[in-house]
This record gives C-alpha cells, sequence and structure tokens, in this order.
C-alpha cells in the first residue's frame, strides 16, 4: 500500500507546542464596532501601575472640554468684527441693530462699536495673537514641567478667561491689542498642559487615540465660535465676550473636580543602552530637535497647514459679511455645521 508523506502544514502543527494551539483557540473574537473596541482599549487596566484608566479617560473628556473652550474664545473675535464689533467709517450706527435693539436690553446701544482698520483686523487675529501665543508655549511648557500642571493649567484658564471677558469692556484698538496678547499668554498653556497629561494618563499603544480624540477640539471649538457670533444679531458683542469669559470660570471648577496629575510617569516600552537623564534643558531640548528630521518634517507639514487655517479663521466672516451680504446669523449658523461635521469626520 502506497504511503502518502504528510504535507508541510502538517509538519509545521506538529513540530509547533500545544500551548499556541491552546492560545489561538481561545483567542476571544472581536466584539463591538470600532469605536467601542477603541474606549475599551482607553479604559483597560495600565499594564504598569494595574489601575483603571476610567478615570484617565474622564479626564481626556475635560481636557477636550478645555481645548473647545480654547479654540471658540480665539476665533469669536474675527465672527462678530465685521458684524457689529467693528465700525463703519461712513456709517456712524453701523454697530446698531434696531431689531435686536427692541427686542433685548442686552443689544447694543447706537454707535457701540470699536474703530478698527483692516490692517488692525489682520493684527488681532493674528501676529498680535499668534507671536504672543507662540512665544509664551515654550516657557510655560517648561514650568509644567517642573511644577504642578494642573496648577499652570487651572491659572492659565482663569487669565485667559479674564481677558475675554475684558474683552467685553474694551473702548479702542489698544485696549483690544492688550486683551489679545493676554489671551495669547493664557491659552498658551493649555497644549502643552494637555498633551504632557495625556502621554502620563494612558499607554503608549493608546496616546494616539486619546491624542486624536483631544484634536477634536479644535473644530468642535471652532464651530461654537461661529455660533456664538450667530448671536450677535440678538446679543451685544460685548456680552458674547463676557458670558464666554464666565464660562472659563465654570470650566475652571471643572477642571479641579475631574483631573488630579498622575505624575510624570516612565516609559517601559523605551529600551537603550545609553543612560537616560531625567531632566533636559530647553537648549539641550532644542539642539537635539533642530537635528531631527522627522520632528522638522511634522513642524513644516503643521506650519503649512495652519497657514490657511488661520487665514480663514481671521477673514472668513468677513468675506461672507463684506462680499456675499450674509448676516451673522446667516454665515454664523451655516459656517459652525461645516466645521463641525467636516472636521470631526476628518
Amino acid at each position: 500500500m502506497e504511503v502518502i508523506p504528510p504535507s508541510r502544514d502538517e509538519l509545521r502543527r506538529e513540530s509547533e507546542p500545544e500551548e499556541r494551539h491552546e492560545f489561538e483557540m481561545a483567542k476571544p473574537k472581536k466584539e463591538g464596532n470600532f469605536l467601542t473596541r477603541r474606549i475599551h482599549r482607553l479604559v483597560q487596566r495600565d499594564a504598569h501601575t494595574g489601575k483603571s484608566n476610567v478615570h484617565a479617560l474622564c479626564s481626556l473628556v475635560v481636557l477636550f472640554l478645555v481645548y473647545v473652550l480654547n479654540q471658540a474664545d480665539r476665533l469669536v473675535l474675527a465672527v462678530v468684527l465685521p458684524d457689529g464689533m467693528r465700525c463703519d467709517s461712513n456709517k456712524t450706527d453701523h454697530c446698531f441693530n434696531q431689531t435686536a435693539h427692541n427686542a433685548s436690553n442686552l443689544a447694543c446701544s447706537p454707535g457701540d462699536c470699536i474703530d478698527v482698520s483692516e490692517t488692525g483686523q489682520g493684527l488681532l487675529t493674528g501676529p498680535v495673537f499668534t507671536v504672543v501665543y507662540v512665544v509664551a508655549g515654550i516657557p510655560l511648557a517648561w514650568l509644567s514641567d517642573k511644577g504642578s500642571r494642573i496648577a499652570v493649567l487651572v491659572v492659565g484658564i482663569v487669565f485667559w478667561s479674564l481677558m475675554v471677558f475684558c474683552t467685553g469692556y474694551v473702548n479702542n484698538f489698544w485696549e483690544l491689542v492688550l486683551v489679545r496678547m493676554g489671551l495669547g499668554i493664557g491659552e498658551a498653556t493649555c497644549n502643552p498642559v494637555a498633551y504632557s497629561l495625556i502621554s502620563d494618563l494612558f499607554l503608549p499603544e493608546n496616546r494616539a487615540t486619546a491624542l486624536a480624540g483631544f484634536s477634536f477640539g479644535i473644530y468642535l471649538g471652532g464651530a461654537i465660535g461661529y455660533a456664538f457670533g450667530a448671536l450677535n444679531e440678538v446679543l451685544c458683542w460685548r456680552w458674547l465676550f463676557r458670558s464666554l469669559g464666565i464660562l472659563g470660570v465654570v470650566m475652571v471648577v471643572v477642571v479641579l473636580a475631574v483631573i488630579r496629575d498622575p505624575g510624570h510617569q516612565k516609559d517601559h516600552t523605551v529600551k537603550t543602552k545609553k543612560p537616560q537623564k531625567n531632566q533636559y534643558t530647553i537648549a539641550e531640548t532644542a539642539s537635539h530637535l533642530i537635528t531631527c528630521v522627522p520632528y522638522l518634517l511634522l513642524l513644516l507639514a503643521g506650519s503649512i497647514r495652519n497657514l490657511p487655517g488661520y487665514a480663514l479663521g481671521g477673514w472668513l466672516a468677513t468675506f461672507y459679511k463684506r462680499d456675499l451680504n450674509q448676516e451673522s446669523k446667516t454665515y454664523g449658523r451655516n459656517v459652525a455645521i461645516i466645521v463641525a461635521i467636516g472636521g470631526i469626520s476628518g
């Protein structure tokens, strides 16, 4: 009788340990949709501390809300400037909306606007804020590494909310410049603290998902900024800024109630033969980054992405008002929907 030799697959199975077969048989099937599985991974127990990450997920939600407020506070100026806040030199009552004034005692009085040129608007929504924001971010990031990150974040929220609240009381261009510079200093605390906390709250394999969820705040915050601009038809621009400032105080209470600093965690996934320092100076960090090609490419890509983003944020509302003759309630609502759906979907 002819003997059939075993196949390669059969020989391979016989040579493998039984434990592997048992593992493959016991391997659980994926259940639920993609979002459910990602949330399950985010809240799984930390492999090194054994602690549940449910609190980490709650902290991520609060940091997300802080980022939403951060984006809304910086954008709302560009939305209300062309429709009520900036005076028209050919029409002294440009800021006065008779319908809104009759409907609410919170509407602006006749002539209650700021004399700002288009060049001034470009400065206010551009370098007056962004240059201060970038420069202040470096020492504030260093401070959050050296001290309490929660304290840095809370002080930052209080300070930028105070600047937003004070925007509701400005009477000229230079006062507006000062509060926008203060806003840049305060808001520069948000990203360094949030990125640092998220890195310590989540396992390395979950950090990308956590940071992606945090970044949704850019688009939801932008949508809320435009939505607040839509309220300019019934609510004076001064009360819009005051309301956002008061909302910042509420956010401080939420941050203090929910977020706990986990401390700087050592990354157990990093294996190197060279001894690693616990702290690096700003000069050492800078010298390393300027020679790191992946970092420089990411920096270039982020800069290219943000150039049109800030241009649109600063002038899109003006384009709708001046060139398309739309009111803030129309373009505010429409752009808010587009930014929320398009940005979060992307």
